[in-house]
């Protein structure tokens, strides 16, 4: 179940429950007997948790569930067609998660290691997380390729996972030392001290106009 609007005739964009999506993948693993099947067009597989990307999102996901649909970029999910079956729910035919494969492997490794085989006994700091997931969603966006748009879906595939990558060091463009001293650079010595990646080249584009 998705809570999606269409935007054309293949594309449908909104997001998913995790607990939704969490179910959505159990029940491919259950119907293909492997889960990595459905990663099978990705550029890449899973890379582990120790990476900072993934260990920011498991750091979310157990601490922040209910920001995760702020704080994540989403996932892209290509299929042969879709169809609308009732309320929020859609039927994917052939899906292939092509940009999120992180991001769902994540959500999976988190959500199977607290809500299966947990026990009987009450857990109050486990059930309160379970509310807060029931807030979790995350961005969704499914095309439809079609029974022969395998160009598509490679190319779907490509220009979802091109985008610039974010360094470490990019973040200091938030942090507010750095902003105040580029402020005081610039004010009193008149030397521009650039914290934010492709600033100075802004600059230049708009003295040339």
């Amino acid at each position: 179940a998705s809570n999606m609007v269409p935007s054309g005739p293949d594309l449908l964009i909104g997001s998913t429950k995790l607990l939704n999506l969490y179910e959505f993948m159990k029940a491919y693993r259950s119907a293909t007997s492997d889960l990595e099947l459905i990663y099978q067009k990705n550029v890449r597989k899973f890379l582990d948790s120790k990476r900072r990307v993934n260990k920011g999102i498991e750091e979310t996901l157990r601490n922040a569930p209910e920001k995760f649909g702020i704080y994540n970029n989403g996932i892209t999910i290509v299929v042969e067609d879709f169809s609308f079956s009732s309320t929020d729910n859609y039927i994917l035919v052939n899906p292939y998660i092509v940009n999120g494969c992180q991001t769902t492997r994540t959500i999976w490794d988190v959500l199977y290691k607290n809500l299966e085989n947990v026990g009987t006994g009450k857990n109050e700091k486990l059930e309160s997380w379970k509310q807060k997931l029931q807030q979790s969603v995350v961005v969704t966006k499914i095309v439809r390729i079609g029974e022969f748009g395998e160009q598509l879906l490679n190319d779907t595939t490509k220009y979802t996972n091109s985008q610039n990558a974010v360094s470490a060091k990019d973040f200091i463009a938030l942090e507010s030392n750095f902003q105040n001293w580029s402020s005081q650079m610039q004010d009193k010595y008149h030397i521009f001290l650039e914290i934010q990646r492709g600033a100075w080249d802004s600059i230049k584009s708009q003295m040339q106009k």
